[in-house]
C-alpha cells in the first residue's frame, strides 16, 4: 500500500511492528515477522483467543491484511504462529531504559528458549 494513503495511526502500528529484529536468514523466511505480528494483533482485537482462531481469522480476511502487507504466502498455520510468538522476548513489555536493558528488541534464539524451558521444568 502506498505510504501516502496509510492513516497516521495505522502507520504508527506498522512502524511499531517493524521494530523487532528477525534473526532468521532472510532467504529462508516465508512469513516475515511484521506480517505475523500484524495478523496476531488484528485477530486479537477481533476477539480471537487462540492461534487456531487467529489463523482462521487471517485466512478469512487475507484481502484486508494485504492492504497493509504483501502476505505473498498467505497466513501461517496455527502451529507456526505458536512457535514464532513463543520465541518473542518477554522483556519487550518492560521499559527499554535502565541498567542492563537492551535498546533493540529481538526474537529469542531457539537455544536460549530451550534452556529456559528445561530449567523451568526441572
Amino acid at each position: 500500500m502506498d505510504p501516502a494513503f496509510v492513516k497516521p495511526r495505522t502507520r504508527s502500528l506498522l512502524q511499531h511492528l517493524s521494530v523487532l529484529k528477525d534473526p532468521r536468514q532472510p532467504c529462508k523466511v516465508m512469513y516475515p515477522l511484521p506480517e505475523v505480528l500484524l495478523l496476531v494483533v488484528c485477530a486479537t482485537m477481533a476477539d480471537c483467543d487462540d492461534y487456531d482462531e487467529i489463523a482462521a481469522w487471517g485466512e478469512a480476511r487475507l484481502a484486508f491484511l494485504r492492504r497493509f502487507r504483501p502476505y505473498h504466502w498467505g497466513v501461517p498455520c496455527e502451529d507456526w504462529l505458536r512457535v514464532v510468538m513463543n520465541r518473542i522476548d518477554p522483556d519487550l513489555s518492560r521499559p527499554a531504559s535502565g541498567p542492563g536493558r537492551r535498546t533493540e528488541p529481538r526474537l529469542r534464539s531457539p537455544d536460549r528458549h530451550r534452556r529456559e524451558d528445561l530449567a523451568a521444568h526441572s
